[in-house]
């Protein structure tokens, strides 16, 4: 697997949102729990609706080390704006998946 999204993680992992995540303990079914309900308003998935600069990002990194036609699955695509960002720049073959029921109602709203 290529590791196409470390210069976004490596941009991303200073923030302050990002830190509080990642210093968060838990077992597995607390990160579930979570992840399905997130408490912080920066997670709300409402909250990814608007955040299209990161998704640009996104599409950069993989156009570099991907062709159209490869197959691609995000894991956590919440309301799928990466996915659709993608899809405008002719990838065909994308799948995402995501455990928050408030993100997947969004989904067909959104995109």
């Amino acid at each position: 697997m290529k590791r196409l999204l470390w210069p976004a993680y490596r941009r991303l992992a200073g923030t302050a949102a990002f830190r509080r995540l990642r210093h968060r303990p838990g077992s597995r079914e607390e990160l579930h729990a979570y992840w399905r309900e997130p408490s912080d308003p920066y997670n709300r998935p409402a909250a990814y609706l608007d955040k299209h600069e990161r998704s640009l990002l996104v599409v950069d990194l993989v156009a570099r080390h991907a062709r159209t036609d490869d197959r691609i699955l995000e894991i956590g695509c919440g309301v799928g704006r990466n996915l659709e960002h993608l899809r405008m720049a002719g990838f065909t073959r994308l799948s995402g998946n995501e455990i928050s029921e408030e993100a997947l109602g969004l989904l067909p709203e959104a995109y």
